[in-house]
């Protein structure tokens, strides 16, 4: 008998091929997560200080860009009529249901977002640094394709002036976490 997934619905899931393999894939699951959490408290315990110190600036940027992030998910989905009438201005006379489920949309990727940049500033300080990197490279490629697609950077859409700022914020963090960084290698 062949054993697909199909197959162990279909005939009940308590056949001994099942169990075999649904057991060894959980220890072989649980095996691999206690080795991540063991290193990862490992690598902690070890850091010295300026590996220590090194996230530090990024992941107080991050924590608050992922901050303002859960703000701009609110907007674009519970407040979603205020932030188009505020600061995205569409016409909603012409394909106004699709209009405003694309900024929905905009809206839990925003929730999405700022869900990550909090957890990676409180629990993975180490990668603040390259998630801002992330944040300004993704900015870059969108950017370029509304070019590419040719979007007109002068559309009357306020919300752009705030990614201006959010751009800037990443930018700014990253400098001064460099900066900072080369000031503690002299010291």
């Amino acid at each position: 008998m062949r054993h697909s997934i199909g197959n162990l619905f279909m005939h009940g899931v308590d056949t001994g091929l099942y169990n075999s393999v649904f057991r060894t894939h959980c220890k072989k699951l649980i095996a691999f997560y206690l080795t991540q959490t063991h290193l990862f408290h490992f690598q902690e315990s070890t850091m010295t200080v300026s590996a220590q110190r090194a996230g530090r600036i990024s992941s107080v940027f991050l924590f608050a860009i992922g901050l303002f992030d859960l703000v701009r998910g609110a907007a674009h989905t519970f407040f979603i009529h205020w932030a188009n009438d505020t600061f995205a201005h569409m016409d909603l006379s012409t394909n106004g249901p699709d209009q405003l489920m694309l900024l929905g949309a905009f809206g839990i990727s925003n929730w999405l977002t700022g869900m990550i940049y909090i957890l990676i500033a409180l629990r993975a300080r180490a990668l603040s640094d390259a998630a801002l990197l992330i944040i300004l490279v993704a900015y870059a490629i969108g950017w370029v394709g509304l070019k590419y697609s040719g979007v007109s950077p002068d559309a009357d859409f306020n919300g752009r002036y705030i990614m201006f700022v959010y751009f800037g914020v990443c930018a700014v963090a990253l400098i001064w976490s460099y900066l900072d960084g080369k000031r503690e290698i002299k010291t």
